[in-house]
């Protein structure tokens, strides 16, 4: 939408240190290992220094969002994560300490996603991919998911036209700003085997 993309111009042209006290680290501070969480905290260390996403949750935008978080998804954690990884962010970015414990974080996490609650070794890009998806469904400016049928690309139809069209109807449903930072498109082409008929999404 027009306003997300205000936003993140808005964000871009802003330096981080206007969001971080004077003392602060600049990122630059540790996770303390909480029993074979270092592949969280390596995912939590990357996230953190995607610098339009830290900027967003440390803004006032983000502070003017809480009050119309997506609490109905069954999908969100109704803002706790995204609460608590802002909280979380404030911590490593406005802090002097040279590393710092992210229980709180955890125990939250964890409260929602039930895999990472056995405090044993996970892949760090799976951590990544459920922290990314509970952040947009926590920042999802869509409360309802409804339904979308899409057909396939049409003959008529050139690669922008159907492209736009398959965006537009995504973004009824999966609106927020991992999407506008994260996400893109790609081309599916099928042909069958026996008729040749291709198929593209």
């Amino acid at each position: 939408s027009s306003m997300s993309n205000y936003m993140i111009e808005h964000l871009k042209k802003k330096n981080i240190n206007e969001f971080i006290g004077n003392y602060s680290k600049k990122g630059l501070v540790g996770l303390k290992n909480l029993g074979n969480t270092c592949f969280m905290n390596s995912a939590i260390q990357c996230l953190s220094n995607c610098e339009l996403l830290t900027k967003f949750l440390l803004s006032q935008y983000y502070d003017k969002f809480r009050e119309k978080i997506n609490c109905t998804s069954k999908y969100s954690s109704g803002g706790a994560i995204a609460n608590s990884y802002s909280n979380l962010l404030k911590r490593l970015w406005g802090e002097s300490k040279s590393y710092i414990s992210p229980y709180e974080f955890y125990k939250t996490f964890i409260s929602y996603v039930k895999i990472f609650d056995d405090y044993s070794q996970h892949d760090s890009h799976e951590m990544l991919i459920y922290l990314l998806e509970k952040l947009h469904e926590d920042l999802n400016r869509n409360n309802e998911k409804k339904y979308i049928e899409l057909s396939e690309q049409q003959p008529d139809e050139n690669d922008i036209d159907a492209s736009n069209r398959w965006w537009e109807s995504y973004l009824r449903r999966d609106d927020s700003i991992i999407m506008d930072l994260f996400s893109g498109q790609y081309k599916s082409t099928l042909r069958c085997p026996f008729c040749d008929k291709i198929s593209i999404t």
